[in-house]
């Protein structure tokens, strides 16, 4: 079946693949546009000799790998796979999302619109806390509310629909594991006239929004004005871990009409990705001197990497462990070329 239509699974629900691109193909690409991974290919090869397709896939999953990624956790303990096998496996890049990540993106959407006066139940698959929660954020409906959060689901759908990737790169095409996206898109038009948010000619609408809560808060143009920029304001790619803390920050603002005027209770995924952080980094190092360590983790990091060489140590010290300052973006529009050619953007799947 193609990638860019939506498989039709019962009366109620469709579903869509997810597209897996190439890993050898990513990392040709990026040793072609990307200088800073050029060079260090370059470093790699000085000291160990012309790479092949396989090997230059591991060096660039290890050197795309991204702390701030949802998929952190598990994106580090397959680096370390690819580097121990010299196989390359798997790897999430920026703006690529699992299917489990989608539907907690989309909790928002339906939260947010049932506060609007949508009355059909959240979907089974969803935490129903949360959806709560984000109306007890939203408080007791207001005119002002109504307008500032049609305005946050302009924006946040329009990530979701055309910022947003059902991809994932791949070592082995072939064989992985099919998954599935539902389709959540009947949650994005306005409850009142059926209107679309975020499609690609949203800014329209979005502005009648935003003049609709400058006149409901009129008494406190400043107060409105700074709470709309921020609503309105790019936070993060919602493939990260810190992006929903963003998105609950806006919601309580809304709820509150002050920006931070109320603030949720803090969650805990930066406090555990820092500790990840620290503890995969310095296991890692651990291996490189020959040094044993305790602990799950670390034993779950020496598994994979198995018995050091030159090879996986040159890996690890040239594009693994290094800041990836040098490493440019250009890896974001070469994914969103290659969703649009696939249809893994959620946008081109909407047909």
């Amino acid at each position: 079946m193609p990638y860019n239509t939506w498989r039709t699974c019962s009366v109620l629900e469709t579903r869509v693949f997810q597209k897996t691109i190439p890993l050898t193909q990513f990392a040709q690409a990026m040793r072609a546009h990307d200088h800073g991974f050029a060079d260090r290919v370059r470093v790699f090869e000085d000291r160990l000799g012309q790479v092949d397709c396989r090997t230059l896939a591991v060096l660039a999953q290890a050197a795309y790998f991204c702390w701030f990624e949802q998929e952190y956790e598990r994106d580090f303990l397959e680096v370390c796979r690819a580097i121990g096998s010299g196989v390359p496996t798997s790897l999430y890049l920026c703006g690529q999302v699992t299917p489990q990540r989608w539907t907690a993106l989309h909790e928002y959407v339906v939260a947010v619109q049932r506060w609007l006066g949508d009355e059909r139940p959240c979907p089974e698959v969803m935490d129903k806390m949360k959806v709560s929660l984000i109306s007890q954020w939203l408080g007791e409906p207001a005119a002002a509310k109504s307008a500032l959060a049609e305005l946050f689901l302009h924006g946040f759908i329009h990530g979701l629909r055309y910022g947003t990737s059902l991809s994932v790169l791949s070592g082995d095409t072939e064989h992985a594991v099919e998954q599935l996206y539902d389709d959540y898109s009947s949650w994005y038009s306005r409850v009142m006239d059926g209107r679309p948010y975020g499609d690609r000619e949203h800014g329209v609408a979005a502005e009648e929004c935003k003049q609709r809560a400058l006149h409901e808060m009129q008494t406190n143009e400043e107060d409105a004005r700074e709470l709309i920029d921020w609503i309105l304001k790019d936070s993060q790619p919602a493939c990260m871990h810190r992006y929903t803390r963003y998105q609950d920050i806006k919601l309580a603002s809304i709820g509150a009409l002050k920006w931070r005027g109320a603030l949720p209770v803090a969650d805990v995924p930066k406090d555990a990705a820092c500790r990840y952080l620290d503890e995969g980094t310095a296991a890692v190092n651990a291996w490189l001197c020959d040094e044993p360590r305790s602990g799950d983790l670390a034993a779950a990091l020496y598994e994979a990497l198995g018995t050091p060489t030159e090879t996986k140590r040159s890996i690890v010290r040239s594009c693994f462990l290094p800041s990836k300052d040098d490493l440019s973006t250009c890896f974001s529009a070469w994914l969103s070329e290659q969703a649009q050619e696939v249809g893994s953007l959620v946008g081109s799947c909407q047909r």
